[in-house]
């Protein structure tokens, strides 16, 4: 009795574990030649590097952006002065030493306060060639008119 329990699960299990012979199955080490990769179907042509990115993947990772310090004190930027290069990519640290400042780059789009003991990161546009004066952007007292300075972007 118990033989024919079993029976319709031993069937099931049979059935299950033949192949399909229309199927092609892809080598133990990836697809099979000509075969499509799912995912792939607009890809013409791909070129892979010999583990490029260092980690077996082959995908070479963005370069990480320049970081340039600036400290913001009772009443200067230090650097006040910066010269990058277009397309390079760079951030910005801002470091309060003390007081409440802010830069203002209004020909780059930027406008960032922090205070002191934060530092906060911004990114520099680098598309443009130029010269781009900033300012502190938040009343800071007397010297606050002197807190200026330029970031010059060169080809």
């Amino acid at each position: 009795m118990t033989f024919f329990r079993l029976l319709p699960v031993l069937a099931l299990l049979v059935a299950c574990s033949q192949s399909n012979p229309s199927v092609q199955e892809p080598a133990a080490d990836g697809p099979a030649m000509g075969m499509p990769v799912p995912g792939m179907e607009d890809v013409d042509e791909m070129v892979v590097t010999e583990d490029a990115g260092g980690d077996g993947s082959g995908v070479v990772p963005a370069a990480a952006p320049r970081i340039v310090r600036m400290e913001a004190t009772n009443w200067a930027f230090t650097p006040s002065a910066l010269t990058l290069k277009k397309g390079e990519k760079v951030t910005l640290q801002l470091v309060g030493v003390s007081g409440m400042h802010g830069i203002g780059i209004p020909d780059l789009g930027i406008s960032q306060k922090f205070g002191p003991g934060e530092t906060v990161s911004v990114a520099i546009p680098t598309d443009k060639t130029g010269s781009f004066s900033f300012r502190c952007n938040v009343p800071c007292g007397a010297g606050h008119r002197d807190m200026t300075g330029t970031i010059v972007i060169e080809d």
